[in-house]
């Protein structure tokens, strides 16, 4: 544990087999049983410390309601009681919490939710890696001040500028290997419960993206300012169209005989695009689940297989930092590395790259 808090934490050190009950992929036909469970835990004792993995089920849980079984647990381990409200909640009725459009209804072609035939095939799954950005709560700041220079109206918050700034990084990089006007999409995983009237503490699974394209130039030659100003109209609730592609979701889910046709990112490249799941709001840093132990001194995630494209900000630190756990190719995570813009505000362990 010592060694692992020098080094900064890196998810790299926390494979699934050492710290899991279970993979969080499957395809392990040995899995099957224990991977049916809504929510599994457990606590692995390391040299000088302890691990606790919360593993919840994906098609009963999103990242919001994982959270909140997490919350709820934390309140049982220290004897609390939990609120009729909360118990309301927890029971909620699953069944039509998503109102689906009418018969009459039809989804576009081109919809963002039914699997695109012809994409580019993965890249040589030995190509892409996991590696760690680690962002200081002054870095952070410094940042969301940036992005907020020259605008007119309304704001960006935090994860707008950071999430933009990851997006122009990786432009960065990609320009070398593709032409300027080669379009880029990044979806941001995004909560629908407000947009949709469902109540914050509503546990089921519910999630949406949010999608915004520019071209690899546009992006290289804008401001910040700007590409957060368009990340967050995407999920302002005056000015995004959340409520109505989550109710597409939700129909083509309820239509389809297929149910593997529809995906949240069915229409994305990972070799352009980006998948993004932001957790750095979520409360886990309080939780000690009445161990004893104090705070947590890092929340992380467990290493798993190259997902081209994936990553996410992981819950805030003690500190307020927050760390991008990010998959892409060793050649553009090299140059994210040793770019001067990026590397103002994220810094990155020399070995992390050699090591993962």
């Amino acid at each position: 544990m010592k060694d692992f808090m020098t080094d900064g934490c890196p998810c790299r050190q926390l494979p699934e087999e050492m710290v899991s009950p279970y993979d969080v992929l499957p395809g392990k036909p040995d899995q099957v049983e224990a991977r049916s469970a809504v929510l599994t835990v457990q606590v692995s004792q390391l040299q000088g410390g302890i691990t606790v993995n919360l593993v919840g089920h994906h098609q009963a849980l999103d990242g919001t309601g994982q959270e909140q079984l997490a919350y709820l647990l934390n309140k049982a381990c220290h004897g609390e009681t939990f609120t009729d409200e909360e118990i309301r909640m927890g029971n909620m009725a699953r069944e039509g919490i998503v109102l689906p459009f009418p018969e009459e209804w039809q989804p576009r072609p081109d919809s963002r939710y039914l699997r695109w035939e012809g994409l580019r095939p993965s890249v040589d799954p030995a190509e892409p890696c996991w590696t760690d950005f680690t962002f200081s709560a002054k870095a952070l700041t410094k940042l969301k001040a940036e992005a907020n220079l020259g605008l007119e109206s309304g704001y960006v918050s935090t994860d707008d500028a950071l999430t933009g700034l990851v997006w122009q990084a990786l432009a960065r990089a990609r320009c070398t290997r593709y032409p300027s006007d080669t379009p880029s999409t990044i979806g941001r995983a995004v909560n629908p419960r407000r947009y949709l009237g469902i109540p914050a503490a509503y546990p089921g699974y519910i999630t949406n993206m949010a999608f915004s394209t520019r071209s690899l130039g546009s992006l290289v030659e804008s401001p910040l300012s700007s590409i957060a100003q368009e990340l967050r109209a995407a999920v302002d609730p005056a000015t995004s169209n959340l409520r109505e592609t989550t109710r597409e979701l939700a129909t083509l889910i309820h239509r389809a005989n297929d149910k593997d046709s529809i995906a949240l990112t069915g229409s994305l490249d990972p070799e352009l695009d980006i998948m993004m799941s932001s957790w750095a709001s979520m409360r886990c840093s309080q939780f000690d689940f009445g161990l004893g132990l104090g705070l947590p001194v890092a929340i992380r995630r467990t290493l798993i297989p190259p997902v081209l494209g994936l990553m996410y900000f992981l819950p805030k630190g003690r500190e307020g930092e927050t760390v991008l756990h990010i998959c892409a190719r060793r050649g553009d995570l090299l140059k994210m590395y040793n770019d001067r813009v990026f590397a103002e505000y994220g810094t990155l362990n020399e070995n992390d790259l050699l090591l993962s």
